[in-house]
């Protein structure tokens, strides 16, 4: 029906010229969008590489499971063991103060030695002196390891005799005197070792008795008094053990 239209035909120099002619951008972005793009080969290993060295590791965990073993075994062989309680303690109060004159007329208070030291007080008879008192006796062989255990030592008495006196120039530690011993505010009435007050024209007696002050300034207590060691040679004893 309709006339075919002639083939176009281009001569050689024609055909080199379209041949050299740049594509369009267009058919450009068309031909890369269809390129498969293949992701990049993962990289082979290296002949040469090592796995990592897992003996350090290992020698870490030998140490730490020898030490848990060895912190068990000691715990298993050696178990806790509360420490058991003096009952004397459990009504510890505060040890009634005083201050008295020692042996070479100078004053010496409690509080003065509390915080730093525990403190033995011994109440002794001034009638016998204190060469007489076996306790202090023992006091005085021991002071020095007393004293490298934090104890020291006050001894206390009513005034001595004359004849007495000298005795305490020998005790390295004071030696104090009670000199309104027998009345209520007597450090021996408060004490509880001179019960009985003194009687007219008589001097007061003082019991013997030991009493251990911690460093807190506390004492046991028994009654409205402070209460006396009750073995003071054992208590000398386990306080040279260090307990």
């Amino acid at each position: 029906l309709y006339p075919r239209a002639p083939a176009l035909q281009l001569s050689a120099p024609a055909l080199r010229h379209h041949a050299m002619l740049p594509a369009r951008p267009c058919l450009q972005n068309s031909l890369q969008s269809l390129t498969p793009v293949c992701p990049p080969p993962f990289p082979s290993p290296s002949p040469t590489s090592q796995p990592p060295d897992m003996k350090p590791r290992f020698l870490l965990f030998l140490l730490l499971l020898s030490a848990v073993t060895g912190a068990t075994v000691w715990r298993m062989a050696n178990p806790h063991q509360r420490q058991a309680v003096d009952p004397a303690l459990l009504n510890a109060r505060p040890a009634p103060g005083f201050q008295l004159l020692d042996q070479n007329n100078r004053p010496v208070q409690l509080r003065g030695y509390l915080g730093r030291h525990r403190v033995l007080v011994a109440f002794f008879d001034g009638r016998t002196g204190p060469l007489a008192d076996r306790v202090l006796l023992r006091l005085k062989e021991c002071q020095p390891a007393l004293k490298s255990e934090g104890v020291l030592v006050l001894a206390i008495s009513t005034p001595l005799a004359p004849e007495i006196k000298p005795q305490t120039l020998s005790f390295p530690f004071p030696v104090l005197r009670d000199t309104i011993a027998g009345t209520p505010e007597s450090c021996s009435r408060v004490w509880g070792v001179c019960p009985q007050p003194a009687e007219s024209g008589r001097a007061a007696v003082i019991s013997p008795a030991l009493f251990l002050v911690d460093r807190s300034g506390l004492v046991a207590w028994q009654g409205e008094h402070p209460q006396p060691l009750a073995d003071p040679e054992a208590a000398i004893a386990a306080i040279l053990r260090g307990e």
